[in-house]
């Protein structure tokens, strides 16, 4: 083979490797879509429904603080009582 065959064989070499190459990839996605096929798969939750269980999360452990505050207020109470009546 000579020298030209040789090169013009390399050039269709590359030419096909590329060509080859572009065909295999799919259109461009827009700006912005996700590329993570489980994030693609996965639906969205209801972001009502989980604002509300956030804020019953929230209730209880204040409601739990109330109850424990009314308690000690009211033994906090009895005590000032109690010491009342025995200084008399």
């Amino acid at each position: 083979m000579t020298h030209l065959g040789i090169m013009l064989s390399v050039v269709m070499l590359v030419a096909v490797a590329l060509l080859g190459g572009c065909e295999r990839q799919g259109p461009p996605k827009p700006i912005g879509s996700a590329t993570n096929k489980h994030v693609e798969e996965t639906p969205a939750p209801p972001s009502r429904g989980t604002a509300d269980l956030m804020i019953e999360k929230m209730k209880t452990p204040m409601d739990d603080a109330r109850q424990v505050e009314n308690v000690i207020q009211g033994t906090a109470d009895r005590t000032s009582q109690e010491t009342d009546q025995a200084n008399r």
